[in-house]
């Protein structure tokens, strides 16, 4: 029986535990219905509560509002709450110079996370339900139906559940082989994972801006860029969602049946039965050629290599959380299915947890094996992996740096040594002090301004002397493909003060011609007014 499987899965997989509210992905399909008709059977058996989410793409027209209604009526009769999003996705890839799926995908993560803030705020606040029974349908907002959550307002652990079934299983690892993935891509998809909205969605995905042609929000806002209904009623989206396939080790035939013994109604989309889009092209074609002619089991055959990759790739990735490094001679070290996973954990701590390939991953190599100072290598979306000195990293051009002169305001003062003493006493604030009367002498210096590096630059040795700004970046290894962007405080060629930035590898260093002493009277002070 199919409940009997369903329950199966979410024992053995540790996806609903009591008292969790489960916010059913439900598009209208049979595979939605079957999956909110089985949950709504089992909330009190698991302790749950369930609401819905839909998010109408506008890729079909009247078919499309024709599914909302019938999804909202459904969830009106079975006293659910049912959150609805429109978004136009034809116009959105248009405008962001996506695919129409890519842009469907994006659309579906930003509406459940909104769907997700929308529960934890009406829990917040103690909605209580079911509404059927205790508040009317006129006191909702108008994208929702009847409303169950639980009484008092007590936090709640929000769970989207989507119905990806085992055939959808099989078509997308096939999709993967054809694509040439590797073992993490052959495991498919997972029966439960935490989406990450930040690295999931490209702006203007979560921002609130995808509006007008590119309409996002409730049904029936205006969708107008920067206006007060596309905007106001948003909530904040959460940073991350957890994602439940509680369906995914049952077959399409089974849940046809079960809609079928149950009297279930549901919409079929058109588009399904063309081969349109390259998963129709392998479902309605490929697949069932195979099916056909070489083994009937294909869908069981598939779905067993994701359970046997993902196996070997959960054991790979507790061998690389223990082996990761950013030594290059470590590096080298490791076997290749490790060290590439290291490569990957670090895009993906950057930032970049998707379109890495494996030319991406054998340039990343290159450099890390080369021995040199200094190397790069770029990757997808503006990212780059770098070596300096024998350590790789893996950055975004352009996050903090700035290459422009002047685009660091300055404050340059000078102050009785009183004064600055009782100022900045015990405080952290970043700034370098100077004995003035030392500093300008007879008068005639340069301006103190902020710049970056310049042909003759120097700064002045404590003990005496001078050294070259370049020989003081070599000597505190500071990559070279960062040194053009470190701003310096300097009076024509004199670097009087460099600012300590870490993240490029930038030791704080100051001028020690003109230091702070007992005899110092007026001190100069300089500070950044600005984040460095």
């Amino acid at each position: 029986m199919l409940t009997d499987k369903v329950l199966e899965t979410i024992a053995r997989n540790d996806l609903i535990h009591e008292g969790e509210h489960i916010a059913v992905g439900l598009s209208g399909g049979p595979d939605s219905i079957c999956l909110f008709h089985v949950l709504m059977s089992l909330r009190e058996r698991l302790g749950i509560t369930v609401s819905c989410v839909h998010v109408n793409h506008m890729f079909r027209g009247e078919a499309a509002d024709a599914d909302m209604r019938f999804v909202e009526k459904l969830c009106e009769e079975n006293g659910v709450r049912c959150d609805t999003y429109t978004y136009d996705c034809p116009g959105i890839a248009e405008m962001l110079g996506m695919t129409s799926e890519e842009a469907g995908r994006q659309a579906r993560y930003e509406a459940f996370g909104r769907a997700a803030a929308a529960l934890s705020e009406s829990f917040r606040i103690g909605e209580t339900g079911e509404a059927s029974a205790n508040r009317g349908a006129a006191e909702y907002p108008a994208n929702c139906g009847a409303a169950e959550v639980p009484a008092g307002g007590s936090a709640r652990r929000i769970k989207i559940a989507l119905a990806h079934n085992l055939n959808d299983q099989a078509e997308t690892v096939l999709f993967r082989v054809l694509r040439g993935s590797g073992t993490d891509g052959l495991a498919g998809m997972e029966y439960s994972h935490t989406a990450e909205l930040k690295k999931l969605l490209s702006e203007p995905f979560g921002t609130g801006a995808v509006c007008g042609s590119g309409t996002l929000g409730a049904r029936g806002a205006c969708g107008t860029a920067g206006c007060a209904e596309a905007s106001a009623e948003r909530p904040v989206l959460p940073e991350t969602l957890e994602i439940i396939r509680p369906l995914l080790d049952a077959g399409r035939s089974e849940i046809e049946a079960y809609c079928a013994e149950n009297g279930l109604a549901s919409r079929e989309d058109a588009t399904n039965s063309q081969e349109v889009y390259t998963r129709n092209k392998i479902r309605l074609g490929l697949l069932k050629k195979i099916e056909d002619e070489y083994n009937p089991n294909v869908i069981d055959t598939l779905a067993r290599l994701a359970k046997n990759a993902r196996e070997d790739s959960e054991a790979l990735w507790l061998l690389t959380e223990a082996a990761a490094t950013d030594s290059c001679d470590e590096l080298m070290k490791l076997h290749p299915a490790i060290r590439h996973r290291v490569y990957l954990k670090m895009c993906a701590d950057a930032g970049l947890s998707a379109d890495v390939t494996r030319a991406h991953i054998e340039a990343i190599d290159v450099i890390a094996a080369s021995g040199r100072a200094s190397a790069r290598a770029d990757l997808p979306r503006g990212f780059f992996a770098r070596v300096s000195y024998g350590k790789l990293s893996v950055g975004r051009c352009g996050e903090g740096i700035n290459n422009a002169d002047g685009a660091h305001a300055l404050s340059v003062r000078v102050a009785d040594i009183n004064d600055y003493s009782r100022e900045f006493a015990g405080a952290a604030a970043k700034h370098a002090a100077f004995d003035a009367d030392a500093f300008f002498g007879n008068g005639g210096r340069p301006a103190v301004a902020a710049r970056t590096r310049r042909p003759g630059d120097f700064i002045a040795l404590r003990g005496g002397g001078n050294k070259k700004l370049q020989d003081v970046f070599t000597d505190d290894k500071v990559p070279r493909d960062l040194r053009d962007s470190v701003i310096v405080a300097a009076s024509g060629s004199e670097v009087l003060w460099i600012p300590a930035d870490p993240a490029r590898g930038v030791k704080d260093r100051k001028s020690g011609k003109y230091a702070v002493s007992g005899t110092t009277r007026n001190v100069l002070i300089i500070e950044f007014t600005d984040k460095m």
